[in-house]
């Protein structure tokens, strides 16, 4: 059910073309994630080869998907126009959503009573499209306040990237910094959402260097700490302070990729089927980071060389008697021919 209605809500999006650019969430046919890092990386990579100035802000809300209020959807969905019959189904099903919890226990099975689901929606589900669609309106405040990065004196300012509830944001400097971020605050202060400050940062670079120009104070009790120089925050999945950390985002890859590639081998899996396992699990740990760190030749020749090693080491040869046999039937085709 909920299927159908996130393919019928995303068929209204599309044609009515109501999600930005910059929300890459719940995009089909889009590489989601990975056009937002290589926007991301030209960005960096603009400021500090112009030696620019920039500002930017990682901003994580505390429970997004729990805490965001069913009215904040229905009302994005009122002000979209989608369909009446849809809104009204949404509203009266949403009364209804409970879920029920069971404890195994040594004297038996335990069951809670029913608990109503008042707010939020479940991370995953096939209405995770309804979130992003209740944050639309934040990229229209943030756009019209004209803040945002140039990468070209007459361009079109970049001021934010989304992806689900990961929200960046880009100024010039500072004080449009901090601008942005009061803007975020008043639109999640009236969605009742509030921040995870564990998951926010500010950093700041002067003529392309990163610099540090202190905290910013939004207002009593929310503050937005800046990014130590020493640390670094892992924005979809890749590690981030001056820009992108190549060399360490490179280590954290092959120990991942050899980590999977060793448990494949050492399953009871057949060897055509441990060959398909790393085509499907372990090489895309480092596919994924093509294009955003920059590997070289000889580096990926060394991935593959040791991935051929463990393969040696583990993979048992097929059996010699039938090699020689068709080594045999080989050389006999090619004589033939």
């Amino acid at each position: 059910m909920t299927s159908i209605i996130s393919d019928r809500s995303y068929k209204h999006i599309l044609a009515n073309d109501i999600f930005p650019e910059e929300q890459k969430g719940c995009t089909r046919n889009s590489y989601g994630c990975k056009d937002q890092l290589l926007i991301n990386k030209a960005i960096i990579e603009d400021c500090k080869r112009k030696k620019k100035n920039l500002s930017v802000a990682w901003r994580g809300y505390r429970e997004a998907y729990d805490s965001i209020p069913h009215s904040s959807i229905l009302k994005t969905m009122s002000i979209y126009k989608f369909n009446n019959k849809l809104i009204n189904f949404m509203e009266k099903s949403m009364k209804s959503w409970n879920t029920t919890m069971y404890l195994n226990h040594a004297r038996g099975l335990i069951t809670t009573d029913k608990i109503s689901i008042k707010q939020g929606i479940f991370q995953g589900d096939s209405l995770s499209p309804l979130f992003c669609l209740a944050v639309v309106s934040l990229r229209s405040d943030i756009k019209a306040s004209g803040y945002g990065y140039k990468m070209n004196r007459n361009g079109v300012p970049i001021s934010n990237l989304f992806y689900m509830d990961d929200l960046k944001l880009y100024a010039s400097n500072d004080d449009q910094q901090q601008g942005e971020l009061g803007i975020v605050k008043q639109f999640s202060d009236d969605i009742k959402m509030s921040f995870g400050l564990e998951k926010c940062a500010i950093a700041s670079f002067k003529k392309g260097k990163l610099v540090s120009t202190g905290n910013i104070e939004l207002d009593k009790g929310t503050t937005i700490k800046e990014l130590d120089q020493d640390n670094v925050y892992r924005y979809l999945g890749v590690d981030e302070s001056d820009g992108i950390q190549h060399t360490k985002m490179k280590e954290k890859i092959r120990k991942e990729y050899y980590r999977r590639v060793r448990l494949i081998v050492r399953s009871e899996l057949n060897g055509k089927n441990k060959i398909e396992a790393i085509n499907s699990l372990a090489i895309p740990t480092v596919q994924y980071s093509f294009g955003i760190i920059d590997w070289n030749c000889s580096e990926l020749k060394k991935l593959d060389s040791k991935t051929r090693k463990i393969l040696t080491m583990h993979i048992p040869k097929s059996d010699v008697d039938r090699r020689k046999t068709r080594s045999i039937e080989t050389r006999n085709k090619e004589r033939t021919f």
